[in-house]
């Protein structure tokens, strides 16, 4: 004779499938979005897509099993668990693509290139780029200063020069984070992406000016 399952723990496990579900489709919906804004010849960034893809297709299949069904139930809530994580990284790399992406093409001291999608604006009569202080990419262009820029199909070289002068920073960070969604929902929440939100934290945070190569070098604004 068949063992049942008490009502309540029936109910529980149920709801937990139903969870299980509903994460899978936000997963497969999430890693989708991020997956079709991309192109497909930057490959290597759609690590985090694909996890949600891969992650959202297994928590359906959990999803599937018989409500009633005890066995694996820890499971999936541990799968639940590491869920929200990855809505979360999947829809920052979602919004990151929303607007004007460039690709900046970077080399190091052998020559190699490295392409890097990154938001750009144009002040003052040039683009600007915003460089993490740590990012390294921000470090191979410090030391070869000369960048190609893609940007609508169009590669150009331009040479990099970080400015320091704190009006330069805010007037350009400002106006990145206004032309940008993500910008436009931290400045919603009152916070600010690139500056810091406390004035006795450390700025990590540079603009990037970039003068075509064949303007006379000059430093500053």
């Amino acid at each position: 004779m068949r063992s049942e399952a008490p009502a309540n723990d029936r109910a529980t496990i149920s709801g937990l499938s139903i969870a299980t579900r509903a994460a899978g489709v936000l997963l497969l919906a999430t890693g989708l979005a991020a997956f079709l804004v991309f192109p497909f010849r930057y490959g290597a960034d759609l690590a985090i897509p694909l996890a949600d893809l891969a992650l959202g297709v297994f928590l359906l299949r959990l999803g599937r099993a018989e409500a009633t069904k005890r066995s694996g139930s820890l499971a999936r809530a541990a799968w639940l668990g590491l869920a929200p994580f990855l809505i979360l990284a999947g829809a920052l790399v979602t919004l990151h693509e929303v607007g004007e992406v460039i690709v900046l093409r970077t080399t190091d001291a052998r020559s190699r290139a490295y392409d890097t999608r990154l938001w750009i604006i144009d002040h003052a009569g040039v683009s600007w780029l915003g460089a993490g202080r740590s990012r390294s990419w921000y470090r191979r262009l410090l030391a070869q200063p000369e960048v190609t820029i893609v940007r609508e199909g169009d590669a150009r070289c331009h040479r990099a020069v970080p400015v320091e002068e704190v009006a330069v920073r805010d007037e350009v960070f400002e106006k990145m984070e206004r032309k940008y969604l993500m910008g436009r929902l931290w400045r919603a929440l009152g916070r600010h992406m690139f500056l810091p939100n406390d004035a006795s934290r450390e700025v990590t945070v540079v603009p990037v000016r970039l003068d075509p190569c064949n303007m006379p070098t000059s430093r500053g604004r």
